[in-house]
């Protein structure tokens, strides 16, 4: 526990007992030691900050994670942040775009639509969403196209930017070099556990051996 206020305190993030303004609630997914306890607390902040949200009207939310489903093929849970996500909805969530096919609460069981705060999981999109990603409701199915078409078109040119940005003359000589390059192919099961895998890797340096990252995803 201290070494994790230690990390969150060096970015910021100050335990109150520290004399900062964010509660910690040490739990424990395997005994449910302090999950009433955390719950009670949002309950208590969202209360102070005066935290609403509109239960009417088009729904934003945010990603929490995604996968692929052989059968029902993209999946992503969502949280929903504000009005109602209903079945058959146009959405567009980060680069991807689709129309809610079917909804499922936390229990596994088909809902029409979800409100504020309410955590579901959809299926109808063309592709799997990174975690994070925002999402929007609309009635306009060509809108969402043409938004998700020019977020991945804006994407692959700062992608290419940075690749020509990164092939300097510096690293043209290291790559005249004997260094090995290593080539990964990272799939799993939730965008979630990949983005995990990357930043570690990522993290890696080492002089004589490189890695390259040539294809990720769930």
């Amino acid at each position: 526990q201290e070494k994790v206020k230690n990390d969150l305190a060096a970015k910021n993030v100050i335990p109150e007992e520290w004399g900062g303004d964010t509660i910690f609630i040490p739990i424990s997914a395997l005994t449910g030691e302090g999950v009433d306890t955390l719950l009670d607390s949002v309950v208590l902040q969202a209360e102070i900050l005066e935290l609403k949200a509109q239960d009417n009207g088009p729904a934003t939310g945010v990603v929490i994670e995604s996968s692929l489903d052989k059968g029902k093929g993209p999946v992503a849970t969502i949280l929903v942040q504000n009005g109602v996500l209903n079945k058959k909805d146009f959405i567009l969530v980060g680069q991807t775009f689709g129309r809610v096919r079917a909804l499922f609460n936390e229990y596994g069981k088909a809902v029409d639509d979800a409100g504020p705060s309410t955590p579901v999981v959809l299926t109808g999109l063309s592709a799997t969403p990174n975690v994070g990603d925002q999402l929007i409701s609309t009635d306009d199915e060509k809108k969402v196209k043409d938004i998700a078409s020019s977020r991945e078109k804006k994407q692959k040119e700062i992608e290419m930017q940075s690749k020509q940005k990164n092939f300097s003359i510096e690293s043209f000589g290291n790559a005249t070099k004997s260094k090995k390059i290593i080539n990964f192919l990272i799939k799993t099961d939730v965008q979630g556990s990949c983005e995990a895998i990357l930043n570690s890797l990522q993290s890696i340096e080492n002089p004589d051996v490189g890695l390259e990252i040539i294809y990720s995803g769930v």
